[in-house]
């Protein structure tokens, strides 16, 4: 079977699947290798070290590795090294669905307890050439806000998910690929349709969106955050729009839970996590809490704030 290189971030992949969200690059050696196996529902673990979102995404610890099943859908095994990933499919699995999971959910586990912290979150570059991240659980309103930037003259770094860097007191990140995945409504309102779309997976009505990435931007392009945004979008009890700066503890707290992780109980992968969010602190970026209600006429203001915070943070003091 043929293989396939992309880059998902700045880690090399080698897969045996097409994956056209990714950027495709040359043969590497040290890629993350993704292929198929032979194994299946009768051979998962009878115990499960974790669970979430009422059983969808199962995780065990093996003599094997992690074992990771999403519902009745797919089957992953993970090497202790995370440097291989099998996987084996259900019959009739759409192709889109197994790479959402693939790219959205199991690898940026696998990465983040590999390479580092990997972010539930959205990026645009404002156009004033500043870096904004967007985080917040799913629902909050990442990709809306993100894709209203994008309509307002931003350019859209990623939608859903990024890397972050700390280095030299700046704080940086990399998204995991380009695009935009909206619901209809949000996609009617936001973008007025003006992208073709195709199927995110055949679990979700969320579409993906035709953006196109912008020139001289690569998967493994950093950019430079100005400030990170925890969104409490889409509040249904929420009338004004609000953003207000938060202490580092709030921050810490909040990055903590957006983070992907495979295996937090592994305590040398946690103390780095620990060490990663802790450095956030020391970053020459603002942290602030923005606040907004669940009302596409309000995502001006919102967007209108966004601008107003980061231009208080570069003015001359």
């Amino acid at each position: 079977m043929p293989r396939h290189f992309y880059h998902l971030f700045d880690q090399p992949i080698s897969t045996d699947i097409l994956l056209p969200e990714l950027e495709a690059t040359s043969s590497v050696a040290d890629a993350l290798v993704v292929q198929r196996a032979d194994f299946g529902a009768e051979q998962r673990p009878s115990v499960w070290m974790r669970q979430w979102n009422e059983g969808f995404v199962s995780v065990a610890r093996t003599a094997e590795g992690y074992w990771v099943c999403y519902a009745d859908m797919v089957d992953f095994l993970i090497s202790p090294d995370r440097q291989q990933v099998k996987y084996h499919p259900a019959a009739g699995l759409p192709d889109a669905s197994l790479r959402h999971i693939l790219l959205d959910n199991l690898l940026p586990m696998v990465l983040g307890d590999k390479n580092g912290l990997i972010i539930h979150a959205s990026a645009v570059v404002l156009p004033g050439g500043q870096a904004v991240m967007f985080c917040g659980n799913s629902g909050a309103g990442k990709s809306t806000l993100a894709s209203y930037c994008y309509t307002q003259g931003a350019q859209l770094l990623t939608d859903d998910c990024l890397l972050l860097r700390q280095r030299e007191g700046r704080l940086y990140c990399v998204p995991n690929y380009h695009g935009v995945r909206l619901f209809a409504d949000s996609d009617r309102y936001v973008l007025k349709n003006a992208y073709s779309d195709t199927d995110v997976s055949h679990y979700t009505s969320k579409r993906r969106q035709a953006i196109s990435r912008p020139t001289g931007v690569s998967s493994a392009s950093e950019s430079a955050l100005a400030a990170v945004f925890m969104i409490d979008g889409g509040n249904e009890l929420a009338t004004e729009v609000e953003a207000k700066r938060v202490s580092g503890l709030d921050s810490v707290e909040g990055m903590l839970s957006q983070v992907f992780s495979l295996d937090p109980t592994d305590r040398l992968i946690a103390s780095n996590r620990f060490a990663h969010i802790g450095a956030l602190g020391q970053v020459d970026a603002g942290f602030y809490r923005l606040h907004y209600p669940r009302d596409y006429h309000r995502l001006e203001e919102a967007y209108q704030a966004v601008l107003a915070t980061v231009s208080k943070i570069h003015s001359p003091k």
